[in-house]
């Protein structure tokens, strides 16, 4: 019997993109493994725009299944959920799920399974054996390192976005060095101000030019977990609150963390200082995730509704 299944993704201007990203990789790793699957989002329109993905609208379909990655849900919501599936997994990143949760994945760097050990009960998927990396990783990670240092500014498809212009220009001004800077697609197409030698990349480009990147400069997110999984040094930005357990994750393994969006020139000298020690040390592979994580997490998830 062919099991179905529901993801909920979060996303939005505000929200950005690193949400339904993950929840992409996995709806293709379970559709993969034969499942029945449904990518939910607010607002298919704004996604499809920004990304080219297209989602469905949040229904109410009866299923075996429903993966819920969305943050701010009342208890109401997560009942009404629970009451159209037979199980409910939780993406959680911040060791906190909520007590409607069967099944909670924590894909993140720091995903630590024994934290959750004070939530009886719940099947846990924790670490980067069930990191959600888009598919492909496999076949980036056997490139050849990149043969000049580039840099990579990726700062989420939300509202810090359109500040990557400024770190861009002047990580390209300061080192003469190949930048890329990631927009989403609608971004792209307005984007002023740029200067020569800073390439704009989005959708399946900014994937390649993370290949051929050595340091990777944004937030802590999704985008920074698939720049280590290549072995890139990380410089990390704060985009959210939410961040603290990825800050202290990247600061524990050496890797730098500025206190936010660099704006004064002491700012920017720090960001620079940082990079300079990244050129140095040039890409780490082999480096964790490796890329089977959503093929895993699917594999975890059928068995739990088999």
């Amino acid at each position: 019997m062919t099991v179905r299944v529901r993801i909920l993704a979060g996303a939005g201007p505000d929200t950005g993109l690193g949400h339904v990203t993950r929840c992409h990789a996995l709806a293709e790793a379970l559709r993969t493994q034969g499942a029945d699957v449904t990518l939910e989002t607010a607002d298919p329109e704004w996604v499809e725009g920004a990304i080219g993905l297209e989602t469905e609208p949040f229904g109410t379909r009866p299923v075996d299944l429903i993966v819920l990655d969305r943050y701010g849900t009342s208890a109401q919501e997560r009942a009404d959920l629970k009451a159209q599936c037979r199980k409910l997994a939780v993406i959680d990143d911040h060791f906190a799920p909520p007590s409607e949760a069967d099944i909670v994945i924590n894909h993140n760097l720091y995903g630590d399974p024994d934290r959750y050990d004070v939530f009886p009960g719940i099947q846990v998927l924790a670490g980067t054996d069930y990191t959600l990396l888009r598919p492909g990783f496999d076949a980036l990670r056997n490139r050849a390192a990149p043969a000049e240092g580039r840099i990579l500014v990726a700062l989420g498809g939300g509202a810090y976005a359109a500040k990557g212009i400024a770190i861009a220009n002047m990580l390209r001004s300061t080192f003469q060095t190949g930048v890329d800077l990631v927009l989403n697609a609608a971004m792209a197409k307005d984007a002023s101000g740029v200067n020569a030698g800073v390439r704009i990349v989005s959708g399946s480009e900014a994937l390649d030019a993370m290949a051929g990147a050595t340091i990777y400069v944004g937030g802590l997110g999704v985008a920074m977990i698939e720049a280590r999984a290549l072995g890139l040094f990380l410089i990390g930005i704060p985009t959210a609150a939410n961040q603290d357990f990825a800050v202290d994750w990247a600061k524990a393994n050496g890797f730098p963390v500025l206190t936010g969006i660099p704006e004064s020139d002491a700012e920017f000298r720090a960001l620079a200082d940082a990079v300079r020690t990244g050129l140095s040390r040039g890409r780490d592979l082999p480096a964790k995730p490796d890329g089977t994580g959503a093929a895993t997490t699917a594999s975890a998830l059928l068995h739990e509704v088999s």
